[in-house]
């Protein structure tokens, strides 16, 4: 299983420089055998990669996978609405997971403002969708319930 998150890993960082179809190849090099967490990995580079590379039908189905396993991995579904422009259903996960004691922390870690650093173009994109889902009302609300959003300008 280490292959899994291995192979998923590399795909995850060097997105921002591989190709779609290189991203594809290196997930398709993983095999059946891999945890559910893995799978929901796998799925999410797969995701990313058909979405640069146009391919309804392929993102159509790595979305559905995750959105049966969402419960393997919160936080990378709630990555891949964000990815696919869904707002409003990151918004209701990113909630959720909130709400629940055992994600909480991970969840309030991700929407702290840590210092700027060089990004790659996906990161970038990235972070153009994510700000507005911090900012909605709703999610800021639950964020408010919870935690707070504080600045960090030394770290990352």
């Amino acid at each position: 299983m280490p292959k899994v998150i291995l192979t998923a890993t590399a795909a995850d960082t060097s997105f921002g420089f591989w190709t779609g179809e290189r991203t594809c190849l290196a997930v398709s090099a993983v095999g059946t055998r891999r945890s559910e967490y893995g799978g929901m990995q796998e799925q999410w580079a797969r995701l990313r990669a058909f979405v640069q590379l146009g391919d309804v039908d392929g993102i159509r189905t790595a979305l559905a996978f995750m959105s049966e396993h969402r419960d393997d991995a919160l936080a990378t579904y709630q990555s891949a609405l964000l990815e696919v422009g869904d707002t409003d259903e990151a918004a209701t996960v990113l909630i959720r997971r909130l709400d629940d004691g055992r994600d909480r922390a991970d969840a309030l870690y991700g929407v702290q403002d840590f210092a700027d650093r060089p990004r790659t173009p996906f990161e970038e994109q990235r972070g153009r969708r994510w700000s507005p889902l911090i900012e909605r009302a709703d999610v800021s609300a639950a964020i408010e319930r919870v935690g707070r959003i504080e600045s960090y300008p030394f770290l990352r």
